[in-house]
């Protein structure tokens, strides 16, 4: 094989004897191939037409001399042997038997790229301009009109003058498609095709225009929207590889660069529909087709943007050729060949079609691509495989509706039975699901009546109001009743610590909806009751200075929740007050309490906060919020329902919202409501209680009285007489319990005075309310270390531990640890 291009260069440099065909009339009149003995003849240049007209003239053969060259297949001789200039002479020499007398045409198929076609010495025709060196229309069919007496009868010369423009490439005529005959019959020929390719090019667009309506009604189905754009694209294409854009548009150089980008679009196109409508359940496989699928759009996409760059058509050929054809395209056709194989393997009757119409397109593929670039002279058959492909696509769209026409007969058959049957099936259902409700609802109805004994307020005082409203979100109808259920729980009532009454409430929140916050509620309802009768029955409790037993309060209620192991979480506001308005409380990640004073609504100051209960976390030290308050007063207490409000643009998240609301409510249950609805939308459980205090408006000043009392009892200390300085402190706390200062000096004399140990624990429990108080008051938990170390109690060395941390210079503290490390 590599002595046959040698030998075929060998061959065409020889000269040969020009013997011109005669040529019948009858034969002319069904068109005369071009292509066939003598051939056409090549020459280096331009060669004057009349040069060869005056040696016909003189008796010679014409074109026979040692400059012209046989060429039997198209576009084989220029830039191998001849038109190393970029431009050759082609002559094509017969004889008629008789001159016609009717208008003829001669078909010289597709030049590139420039040319000037003679007959007899007389132009008939011309493409191009030879003075532009840029592509003009090397892809455009030359068919040219003239007068029938042209020819005449003998000897005739065709002489055609080309221009190249694809030098580094095959280029010039391609003989094998050149004909002459009568202009009737080629250019019927010629519209056939044209009308031919527009007919199909019609068809492919509905196609597309139906998949993409099915897409854009239906947009899950991805498939449909790859397969129309790959059906529009291709049109696209088609019809820009046709001789009608010709007839259309002039711009040749913007024609071809759209033909490019649409040919780089087709592949991917292809390769996502095929994607998109076979599914892949193997990670590995889909992890290598998205890759490899990744990888050829991004080639093709590079490819469209040097098309849009660069203004070179040879470039784009090179490119379309190096990267595309050879490229991305082989690149995602063995992808969608892996994959039609895999379903077709699964025996899947579409794939098994599509399988067949793709391996047509691809042969079809193949041999456009070859025609292309000058390898073999056959017609373009893509059109007409993707047409084939098209009735593959219909067959299983038709096998499609026959089993869907087959199950709709099927159903239109037993329809009734089987309306009949599932009516009974939701009737049934639907009994199932209204016993389920009715037993739910009796649930929810009997804890409902658990909660509400538990959820009561029982305060009976001249000075301290309380008003309870509980707006639960989960509502319900049993046995005709209505009522409703949530984790959400108000409880208040009368109790008595050391003689004197106080009010004990708590406001609290139990995690979860429904069932779930009620059997929270259940829970700290009987929990806090018990802790009430205990207090009342036993003097263990009823002794209980009110921080102590706040103290014990959170103990038992944080011991209880614990149990469940974090499954039941509750945040709860809990506080005690004296009739003279003496606020004692603790927050366990609750809502703030609202202070109501003079038409303002406020915070209450440093509220200190713990953790939810059935947090096993608890803080080092607990303590209390110790306030007066002020006649006219009222503290609001409210669960999270108050802020979680779904407001127009969003659910709430400014909490001084809740402040507003008791404002513009004036301090009033059912007018906060009122304007938190107006807001917006509750979203979870809502319980508000409200404590009014009336007060005393004639009572004196009882800080200055406190304080003149502790002052006078300093100086009574000072000089050892202890006995009048603990009757004026204990005054002084009577008179003002919010007197912290006073409680320190009175634990302090009564460690002091101490001679029994029922003395000791009095100043233990006095000091504890100071560290409740003041947890980190130096003075008083040296106080507390040296009556628990008189006492014997381990608490003794806590404390000392904890004085060192909090005061690491001082040198007493230091002693006294090592004091008590020593014992």
């Amino acid at each position: 094989m590599r002595f046959a291009r040698p030998l075929v260069l060998l061959l065409a440099l020889i000269t040969l004897p020009l013997r011109a065909e005669s040529v019948t009339a009858d034969r002319l009149a069904t068109g005369y191939d071009l292509h066939s003995e003598p051939y056409w003849r090549l020459a280096d240049g331009l060669i004057d037409p009349q040069m060869i007209e005056k040696e016909l003239a003189e008796g010679k053969k014409p074109c026979s001399d040692e400059r012209w060259h046989v060429e039997t297949t198209g576009r084989s001789l220029p830039g191998a042997v001849v038109g190393q200039s970029g431009t050759v002479t082609y002559c094509r020499v017969f004889d008629l038997e008789k001159a016609p007398d009717q208008p003829m045409a001669v078909n010289l198929s597709e030049i590139d790229d420039r040319d000037r076609a003679f007959i007899n010495g007389v132009p008939v025709g011309s493409t191009g301009d030879f003075q532009n060196a840029e592509a003009q229309a090397y892809d455009r069919t030359r068919l040219y009109l003239f007068n029938g007496d042209v020819l005449r009868q003998g000897t005739n010369v065709i002489v055609v003058h080309v221009s190249g423009f694809s030098l580094s490439a095959r280029w010039g005529m391609i003989n094998e498609r050149t004909r002459i005959g009568p202009a009737e019959l080629l250019l019927k020929e010629h519209d056939r095709l044209n009308f031919t390719q527009l007919f199909l090019l019609t068809v492919y667009a509905t196609v597309g225009a139906y998949f993409l309506f099915l897409f854009v009604n239906r947009r899950r189905d991805r498939e449909n929207l790859f397969f129309a754009l790959f059906a529009l694209a291709l049109v696209l294409y088609q019809f820009l590889r046709t001789q009608i854009k010709y007839d259309l548009f002039d711009s040749f150089f913007i024609l071809k660069r759209i033909e490019y980008i649409a040919l780089m679009t087709l592949v991917p196109l292809f390769y996502l529909f095929f994607r998109a409508y076979f599914t892949v359940q193997n990670s590995r496989a889909k992890l290598i087709l998205n890759t490899g699928g990744t990888v050829a759009i991004g080639i093709a996409a590079a490819c469209i943007i040097t098309y849009l760059v660069s203004p070179d058509p040879l470039f784009w050929s090179s490119v379309n050729k190096t990267f595309y054809l050879l490229g991305a395209a082989p690149l995602a056709m063995l992808q969608i060949v892996a994959l039609l194989g895999y379903h077709a393997f699964q025996k899947n009757r579409d794939a098994i079609i599509m399988m067949t119409g793709l391996i047509v397109l691809m042969a079809a593929m193949v041999v456009d691509s070859l025609s292309t670039f000058g390898y073999i002279n056959v017609a373009r058959i893509g059109t007409y495989a993707f047409f084939i492909f098209v009735v593959n696509l219909a067959l299983i769209l038709a096998n499609r509706f026959v089993r869907l026409h087959t199950e709709v007969e099927d159903l239109n058959q037993n329809l009734e039975r089987k309306v009949e049957t599932r009516t009974e099936e939701l009737q049934l259902t639907l009994k199932e699901v209204q016993t389920l409700k009715e037993k739910q609802d009796g649930d929810y109805f009997l804890t409902s009546l658990l909660i509400s004994p538990l959820a009561r307020t029982d305060v009976r005082s001249e000075r301290i109001d309380v008003q309870v409203l509980t707006r639960q979100k989960k509502a319900f109808t049993f046995n005709r009743r209505q009522s409703e259920i949530g984790g959400d729980i108000s409880i208040a009532e009368r109790i008595h610590l050391q003689s004197h009454p106080y009010i004990v409430y708590i406001n609290a929140d139990a995690m979860g909806k429904s069932i779930q916050g009620a059997g929270g509620a259940l829970v700290i309802g009987t929990v806090f009751r018990a802790l009430l009768a205990r207090t009342q029955n036993t003097d263990e409790f009823r002794n209980l200075p009110p921080e102590l037993w706040l103290k014990e309060a959170y103990r038992e209620i944080q011991d209880v929740f614990c149990t469940f192991d974090g499954s039941m979480l509750l945040s709860a506001s809990i506080g005690l007050i004296d009739e003279r308005g003496i606020l004692y409380s603790f927050n366990a990640e609750h809502p703030r309490t609202v202070l109501y004073r003079r038409a303002q609504a406020s915070f209450v100051d440093a509220d200190p906060m713990f953790f939810k209960f059935g947090i096993d976390i608890v803080r080092e030290s607990f303590s209390v919020l110790v306030q007066p308050l002020e006649p006219g007063d009222v503290l609001i207490l409210g669960t999270d329902g108050r802020d979680d409000i779904m407001l127009t643009e969003g659910i709430n998240t400014d909490q001084d919202l809740f402040l507003r609301h008791v404002e513009k409510g004036d301090g009033n249950l059912a007018d906060i409501i009122r304007s938190i609805r107006d807001s917006g939308e509750l979203t979870d459980d809502l319980s508000l209680l409200r404590i009014a205090f009336a007060g005393n408006t004639s009572r004196h000043d009882a800080k200055t009285d406190s304080a003149y009392n502790r002052n006078k009892a300093l100086k009574f200390i000072e000089i050892a007489e202890y006995d009048k300085a603990i009757s004026l402190l204990e005054a002084a706390v009577d008179e003002n319990p919010v007197d912290t200062e006073s409680l320190y000096w009175l634990s302090y004399l009564q460690r002091k005075l101490a001679k029994r140990r029922k003395d000791l624990e009095k100043a233990v429990q006095t000091g504890e309310r100071v560290h409740i108080r003041r947890p980190d008051d130096v003075r008083n938990l040296i106080n507390l270390m040296v009556c628990y170390r008189r006492l014997g109690s381990p608490a003794a060395t806590i404390i000392a531990e904890k004085i060192v941390a909090l005061d690491p210079s001082s040198t007493k503290a230091r002693r006294l640890l090592r004091f008590v490390h020593e014992e």
